[in-house]
């Protein structure tokens, strides 16, 4: 079977008709989905795993879907359908909140609090019962009504407080961990959920407050937010894939004081024997000092030290340069000599960590330091 380009000239053509928001979000769906997949994919068969983060994206990922899928004609065939997926918005806050649970908590333990948090949700359901009950015909009669209205007010301010809700108390959990090791990207992540869920829950307040326009272009930029925050979550995946150890594991006290210990005697070490003036120094040899191995030398560095092997030794290896340049040898040798002598085996490495590190090439900060 041959292939002809003019095959394909329907796809394109659909693509082509898309607008800016819907290719943006056909974009969020299919990183969130890719995402999903990858990481369940990456934990299985471990141990204490944490799967409520991988809903909190799958939950996101189907919204997009219901997005992309939305016209006036299947709403008029099926309309409770896209009730359904409004429902979606109810599992921002309390999965993230989840998320974080389950990674500081073997068995998660619930307040009283929590469980009012949740009571709004109630209603909807009962909301979501209701409209599943009637015809097709019944619910375009009730949806012209002002008891619909009334409802869906309700709906998007029960949104607001259960999602708003749950934010504020992963905001105070959170802070109970302040100074320990683990949480940084739990915090950073929430402060782009909470980014995000700002867009989605705008549009919500626009349907009590706002006029028509306004909430068609909120609930554009809330599903646009979603799309990027799914869109941001896959290149960290790609990028960085161990900022997502604390999102799908739960923490282990035991574990993080065994690596802290080992990041203090990485740096004692680094710091009594200068290993790293060796051009040639590596993660193996690393270990074999200090008496570790690999893997959680890696860990300790990464988690603890939250940075990685690479830029903790060309840390100290600018530091020995920066030092060498304070001294008499600076007056024989040339930079890249001393870069040498401090370890470094490439001008190029050389150059890049330095200005990585201090914000200036070699150069410029010399002579503004030192002459």
């Amino acid at each position: 079977m041959s292939f002809r380009f003019e095959d394909n000239l329907p796809v394109i053509t659909f693509i082509g008709k898309m607008s800016l928001i819907e290719v943006l979000t056909l974009i969020g769906l299919v990183q969130g989905v890719m995402l999903s997949v990858g990481l369940v994919v990456r934990n299985k068969g471990k141990k204490n795993q944490n799967y409520y983060f991988i809903l909190l994206i799958t939950g996101i990922s189907l919204a997009l879907l219901a997005k992309l899928l939305f016209s006036a004609e299947r709403y008029s065939q099926l309309p409770q359908i896209w009730f359904v997926a409004d429902t979606m918005a109810y599992l921002i806050g309390p999965l993230w909140y989840l998320t974080i649970k389950r990674s500081t908590e073997p068995k998660i333990k619930f307040s009283w609090v929590d469980g009012m948090l949740l009571l709004p949700i109630l209603y909807h359901f009962g909301f979501l019962i209701k409209i599943f009950t009637m015809s097709v015909e019944a619910f375009a009669v009730y949806e012209s009504g002002a008891d619909f209205i009334q409802s869906f007010y309700w709906f998007s301010l029960s949104v607001i407080a259960v999602n708003g809700g749950f934010l504020l108390r992963s905001y105070f959990f959170l802070k109970h961990f302040k100074g320990s090791s683990f949480p940084q990207t739990l915090v950073k992540g929430q402060q782009a959920l909470i980014t995000v869920t700002a867009f989605w829950l705008g549009s919500f307040i626009w349907n009590v407050f706002g006029d028509g326009s306004l909430n068609t272009q909120a609930y554009d930029a809330a599903f646009i937010s979603l799309s990027l925050f799914t869109f941001g979550m896959a290149f960290m995946g790609i990028v960085k894939p161990a900022s997502f150890y604390f999102l799908t594991q739960t923490y282990n006290a035991s574990e993080e004081y065994a690596l802290e210990k080992l990041a203090k005697d990485i740096q004692k070490h680094l710091e009594e024997y200068q290993s790293y003036l060796a051009s040639d120094f590596s993660l193996q040899q690393l270990a074999t000092d200090i008496n570790a191995n690999t893997v959680l030398t890696s860990k300790a560095i990464n988690r603890s030290l939250k940075t990685s092997f690479s830029d903790l030794v060309n840390e100290y290896r600018v530091k020995h340069f920066l030092e060498l340049v304070k001294s008499d040898k600076s007056k024989k040798y040339t930079h890249w000599a001393l870069a040498q002598e401090a370890g470094f085996g490439n001008k190029v490495s050389f150059y890049n960590a330095f200005k990585k590190l201090m914000g200036t090439t070699p150069k410029v900060y010399v002579e503004r330091q030192f002459n």
